[in-house]
């Protein structure tokens, strides 16, 4: 910030930062552990600094800030069956062998299943379409994946393709993600607690956990907003990190071609009591600034 000399102009200037050593914590030792509160105080600590310096340097009230997080994480599988949950591991090269064993039957060639990549199962190519006329060995392919401990359910690429209407948040979930071309041929839902492990088997994995599927544990992360024309309180409707930039740009009078998101007009001030000052109040030293700072 100082070496770019940002908020110096009459302009806005934008800063984003990525706090990646909660990423790191949480993979390795999951989001109950007593290292994810030590790196959690840490990053505290980090931004409580960060904006005491920014108070000294452009002048508090004179800035915004939003903090908010890509995805969550599932709790260690390992912890969760101590506390008596159905929880457990999902070996992805086991359901490769599954799918590959039903296949056999059927006389395709080995091997019909290019890779698995987290949910996404890829078929070597004209497997899938050989699969959409044949019912049958679609259907003992999704029974045997199914099989697999830890599976609860198994989409199909033409179940997700037109976004369907669903109420099924998994189901919904999945679709949203869903890119033609880019996207697997079939989608595998883990049950809740299950982590999908690609390690190849006999080998020890070499993580605590991760995420990437559609339960609250993985979906929800904070949206937290600070600052100029933010108006201070707690908003319990349901919002996105994509809500982040139109909000910002709503700030700064600026009109965005297109959006995933909306403005969080409930959280900002009205235009009355949100001003911008003729002359930025800026404090006389960061020491004065420091003690009226609340991170």
């Amino acid at each position: 910030m100082d070496a770019l000399h940002l908020g110096n102009s009459n302009g806005t200037d934008f800063l984003a930062v990525s706090y990646s050593s909660v990423d790191y914590v949480g993979h390795e030792f999951g989001p109950r552990s007593r290292e994810i509160q030590d790196v959690l105080v840490r990053l505290d600590k980090d931004l409580g600094n960060l904006f005491a310096h920014l108070d000294d340097k452009v002048g508090r009230g004179n800035y915004v800030v939003a903090l908010s997080a890509d995805h969550g994480v599932m709790p260690i599988p390992e912890d969760m069956e101590q506390t008596g949950a159905d929880a457990g591991v999902l070996h992805l090269p086991e359901v490769q062998e599954r799918i590959e064993k039903a296949l056999e039957s059927f006389n395709y060639a080995k091997p019909a299943v290019a890779r698995i990549t987290g949910s996404d199962v890829y078929f070597v190519p004209g497997v899938y379409e050989k699969l959409q006329h044949d019912h049958g060995v679609m259907q003992a392919v999704l029974d045997a994946t199914v099989a697999q401990p830890g599976v609860a359910a198994v989409y199909r690429a033409e179940e997700l393709r037109d976004r369907p209407a669903t109420q099924s948040p998994t189901l919904r979930a999945f679709a949203l993600s869903y890119f033609p071309g880019r996207s697997g041929d079939l989608f595998i839902l883990p049950k809740p607690y299950w982590l999908m492990d690609g390690t190849p088997t006999g080998k020890q994995r070499s993580y605590g956990t991760g995420h990437g599927v559609p339960y609250n544990y993985d979906q929800h992360v904070p949206v937290l907003l600070m600052g100029f024309g933010i108006q201070p309180g707690q908003y319990f409707q349901a919002v996105t990190p994509a809500d982040i930039a139109p909000t910002f740009a709503a700030l700064c009078g600026i009109t965005l071609s297109s959006r995933d998101g909306h403005a969080l007009a409930e959280a900002l001030k009205k235009p009355a009591e949100a001003q911008v000052r003729a002359q930025p109040v800026r404090p006389k030293s960061a020491q004065a600034s420091t003690s009226n700072t609340n991170p």
